[in-house]
């Protein structure tokens, strides 16, 4: 997980991008959950990554405040081929800020993996945000 820009004022739209590296099976289908402050962001939406381009979708709501679930699916795309690296999905967030001071950090969580990446350990799975005024 990393999210670019890293830090901004309110109003800006960053993007955090969830990402793969050497996994040990091709992945077809995937799923999630990401976490994150809803003083701080506001989900924009979710979209394919530079790993599932043409799959048929990848896609994700919020299903609670605060709680996000995104997923995909290859139908007549390219599945993820072993040892791969790059982005699964996209998220988008406005930062909205308003609650708190310039310097004030959020992280964006993902966790609860299912399908092909349910055994994943992922290095980091959080993206830390500061707030800058």
């Amino acid at each position: 997980m990393s999210c670019n820009p890293s830090s901004a004022g309110p109003d800006t739209i960053i993007t955090v991008f969830v990402s793969i590296k050497g996994n040990s099976d091709e992945i077809r289908v995937f799923g999630f959950e990401a976490t994150f402050d809803t003083k701080m962001f506001q989900f924009q939406k979710l979209s394919k990554g530079s790993l599932t381009g043409d799959w048929a979708a990848v896609d994700g709501n919020e299903a609670s405040p605060g709680e996000l679930r995104g997923g995909g699916f290859t139908g007549g795309g390219t599945p993820i081929a072993k040892n791969s690296s790059g982005t699964l999905a996209d998220l988008k967030f406005r930062v909205t800020g308003q609650a708190y001071g310039s310097g004030q950090q959020s992280q964006i969580c993902i966790k609860n993996y299912t399908d092909d990446i349910s055994a994943f350990k992922p290095e980091s799975a959080c993206a830390t945000f500061t707030l800058k005024k």
